[in-house]
């Protein structure tokens, strides 16, 4: 056991999790996306149905284990769905079966704890004649779509039956224009195409649920959160590139300069807090998206057609003026689509820069660093929102509590004065009555 503890997120089933740390599989994009957040956990098995999934249900989830997951991903159904074979060698299990295995994994996961989530998803469509081309024509004929199809509506149903989280694979990857030859890496198995699928569905079921706490990776924690920094690094890396320019114009190299219009990206120096609190100022979200796409268009051409003295000082000021235009875009800036194709043309950059023959390596290390900082500021960033947001409502308690003490004492002060404004009348009507009396006394007896 390593620490500190993080919510832990499991994958079970077949091998549909047992490969989605492959091709760019889901569950590496999983835990790409919840790095520093939470713990995503690989109990995938080849080949497996539902069936073979009850018969260690209990030791991959034990009833009384310390800590239970936050979150268990469950996916069986493909395997089960393959028609019976002859020689009984199929994995195939009888539709009432299947939905009973189901609903006994969902009653024992439900079990675990209140705060365990569970989300059900329904088998996947194949590519009938990829099958047959990779593996034979024996394994395609017992797969077929209309099956897949027959076993997914029975698992959504449970779902709905049982008020579990579902997600209908057979009808999103279907919903992609070539989906039989995209999403699948041999008919049966996700691509990296088919998993983004599948994540983009995770994430919406995510954003959808009412769940307490939220289990969207922008509402996590970051673990050894140590708050941004980003001015210091750039000052650092702009520093040491101004030597190595010096360097540069000493020894008369010439180098090619790369034209970039930021006029439109209005940056300026800003400390961190000022920085944050003009977030709230932004515009529209797609118009940051927009720009920054706009440059990482001059950025891919400028680079391949650069010599091999292109200007890396100019490239690294032009990403680390992207990063900082994006650290202007807290409120939402992973809008997942945009974000995920920003991040991929970053990491394509990367990988052409890398490759870009040119013997001042020290300039591409740099390159490199600003790139990755351009991929990760934005987790960084929410946390920074979330942390802020946080510390203001905590401030707003707090003002909130002082109102209300000052009102409590107010009243008691007031209740206060009118009890000896009334102690102080009774007093006095007490004095007049003694007064009258004592006049009364005093006719009396003449004295």
């Amino acid at each position: 056991m390593v620490g500190p503890m993080r919510p832990q997120f499991v994958l079970f089933g077949s091998s549909i999790v047992q490969l989605s740390y492959s091709n760019e599989g889901w569950g590496a994009i999983l835990a790409d996306r919840y790095a520093r957040k939470a713990d995503i956990l690989l109990r995938g098995y080849n080949g497996w149905t539902s069936r073979h999934a009850l018969q260690v249900l209990d030791q991959v989830f034990p009833k009384d284990a310390a800590v239970q997951p936050s979150l268990v991903i469950v996916y069986f159904g493909g395997n089960d769905s393959m028609r019976a074979h002859p020689s009984g060698l199929s994995p195939h299990v009888p539709l009432p079966e299947y939905v009973e295995n189901m609903r006994t994994i969902a009653t024992h996961l439900k079990s675990l704890s209140e705060k365990t989530r569970i989300i059900f998803l329904s088998a996947l469509p194949v590519n009938k004649a990829k099958i047959r081309e990779v593996y034979s024509n024996d394994v395609a004929e017992l797969r077929t779509n209309e099956s897949c199809q027959i076993y997914s509506e029975a698992c959504l149903n449970l779902c709905r039956e049982m008020d579990i989280k579902a997600i209908d694979l057979w009808t999103a990857i279907q919903k992609k224009d070539g989906w039989a030859t995209d999403c699948f890496t041999d008919g049966i198995h996700l691509s990296s195409e088919g998993s983004k699928i599948v994540v983009k569905e995770i994430l919406k079921v995510f954003r959808e649920a009412d769940w307490e706490p939220s289990l969207l990776w922008k509402s996590l924690p970051t673990e050894f959160e140590q708050g941004l920094v980003l001015l210091g690094h750039k000052k650092l890396i702009m520093e040491k590139l101004a030597e190595e320019e010096a360097e540069q114009k000493v020894k008369g190299e010439a180098k090619k300069e790369i034209h970039l219009d930021f006029a439109s990206m209005n940056l300026t120096e800003k400390d961190e807090g000022k920085r944050v609190q003009e977030t709230e100022e932004q515009g529209d979200d797609e118009d940051i998206f927009a720009k920054a796409r706009a440059v990482l268009d001059n950025l891919e051409t400028s680079i391949p057609s650069a010599s091999s003295n292109m200007d890396f000082v100019n490239l690294n000021e032009t990403l680390l003026c992207i990063r900082s235009y994006l650290v202007n875009s807290v409120d939402e800036v992973l809008l997942d689509d945009v974000a995920q194709e920003i991040k991929e043309r970053i990491e394509a950059l990367n990988h052409v820069i890398s490759h870009t023959p040119n013997p001042r390596a020290a300039f591409k290390i740099q390159v490199a660093d600003a790139l990755q900082d351009l991929t990760t500021a934005s987790n960084e960033l929410m946390q920074a929102e979330q942390e802020r947001c946080k510390a203001q409502a905590k401030v707003n308690r707090r003002v909130q509590k002082k109102i209300e003490a000052k009102a409590f004492v107010d009243g008691l002060l007031q209740q206060n004065e009118v009890s000896r404004q009334s102690e102080s009348l009774s007093r006095s009507e007490e004095e007049m009555k003694n007064l009258t009396i004592e006049v009364g006394l005093t006719e009396i007896t003449g004295h």
